[in-house]
């Protein structure tokens, strides 16, 4: 009868959004009663909003195995390894619970989620159009199905299947920016332009919708802003291995490749500094060759990420402003698939110069314009180009000796290869 008691009292705080009164109520029914299969299941899921995922973990997993036939326990497991970063351990979840239950929205929504965060886009493909067929009002769903018609490189139905969401939702944030998203990499730039003005006017505090918007209008700042590359980044973290795979990508490796071209060929380095680390694959790449690697990036996702790869010995979120300085500067500086959200790099190097131990190296790359001189924003895509000309100007006038430089590709864009800068420049101060 007490724990029956502590169980209404622990409800009636989820009813009210007190998470911390819930588990509070649910800790003492479970001390009252550590079998009960309610208490277990309502503290796991209490546990996993409140962000103790490895406790949540643990009553959801006991809970499971009280309730074998339950496909939403199954759903709810499949929801907290996602939110682990552990998708394939997710999948089994969620493929569990679907043999149990395979009309179960959840389950079919969540399968959709994780196999498009693990780039298997058929799967994905599948349990988004069942879980559109099974709750037609979800925008969430329909979302998804969005995300991976795009990702297959079906544009037309992706767009249909925003234009669903906005026949119900006119004004629905995500699917207005995915429109206009389309619409610019379409080659569609007058309809694009009236959709994230649409986005400015309903949000003039939408940093990311402004920067789209500025671009489109020919109005590009020196460099994106560092909160659209936060919105971007954190989006895009859980997904971010999968989706540079798929688009072959292999940046750092080329980079360390050009380097050991060079009169520095396996040298071995003090210390680095990873400009943008990202998930973390340039720490893992040169680790084998440097002693100490530091890394930041704008977005806190990619912070949580590098760090689980036991590559850096600092990480920082934030921008090169944040990242403090070390006595004797830093031997190696790289920045993978970062100055393509830059245009001025004079002015950006000019941060990076202090930072830099004497001969010290900076790795990069860039996209590669068509243009002969300066650089150039691609209005589909948002991001910047450097010219030939302009690499060999901003070396000169900031200090810097190129070493090495190759011209190759970078990764797949929309079905075929971008062509990229690849450079070892050496600062020779000034």
């Amino acid at each position: 009868m007490a724990g029956n008691k502590l169980l209404k009292k622990a409800s009636n705080a989820l009813q009210r959004g007190d998470l911390h009164g819930a588990r509070r109520w649910l800790e003492k029914s479970q001390k009252a009663n550590p079998g009960d299969f309610d208490t277990l299941y309502m503290l796991g899921t209490t546990l996993a909003q409140l962000g103790d995922l490895k406790a949540a973990g643990t009553h959801l997993e006991r809970a499971a195995a009280m309730a074998p036939q339950s496909a939403m326990i199954q759903t709810n497991l499949g929801v907290l390894r996602k939110q682990q970063s552990d998708l394939e351990r997710a999948l089994q979840h969620l493929e569990r619970a679907l043999a149990l239950d395979p009309r179960l929205f959840e389950a079919q929504y969540n399968h959709a989620v994780v196999n498009h965060l693990l780039a298997r886009l058929p799967a994905a493909l599948d349990s988004a159009s069942e879980a559109v067929q099974l709750k037609p009002t979800s925008n969430a769903a329909r979302l998804i199905l969005a995300r991976v018609q795009k990702d297959a490189g079906d544009s037309d139905a992706a767009l249909n299947s925003l234009n669903d969401i906005l026949q119900r939702d006119s004004q629905n944030i995500e699917a207005l920016r995915m429109i206009g998203n389309l619409q610019a990499e379409r080659g569609e730039f007058d309809a694009a332009r009236d959709t994230f003005m649409r986005l400015v006017e309903t949000d003039p505090d939408d940093v990311s919708s402004a920067h789209a918007l500025n671009v489109l209008r020919g109005e590009a700042p020196p460099l994106a802003p560092a909160e659209y590359s936060r919105n971007l980044f954190n989006t895009m973290a859980p997904s971010f291995d999968s989706h540079l795979s798929r688009l072959g990508y292999q940046g750092p490796a080329r980079l360390l490749k050009l380097l050991d071209q060079t009169a520095l060929a396996e040298n071995r380095f003090q210390s680095m500094l990873d400009i943008g680390c990202g998930t973390g694959g340039a720490g893992v790449t040169f680790k084998s060759r440097v002693d100490k690697i530091v890394g930041f990036d704008v977005a806190e996702a990619m912070i949580k990420m590098a760090s689980r790869t036991g590559a850096y010995e600092q990480l920082f979120a934030g921008t090169i402003d944040d990242v403090p300085a070390i006595p004797s500067g830093f031997d190696l500086i790289i920045a993978a698939d970062v100055f393509c959200y830059i245009g001025d790099l004079a002015a950006y190097l000019t941060k990076v110069q202090p930072m830099l131990s004497t001969n010290g190296l900076l790795l990069f790359t860039t996209e590669r314009s068509s243009d002969p001189t300066g650089y150039r924003v691609d209005k589909s895509t948002g991001r910047y180009q450097a010219s030939d000309q302009y690499l060999i100007e901003v070396a000169a006038s900031c200090g810097f000796v190129s070493l090495a430089t190759a011209v190759d590709n970078l990764r797949r864009e929309r079905g075929t290869w971008l062509k990229g800068h690849y450079c070892v420049w050496q600062y020779a101060g000034g």
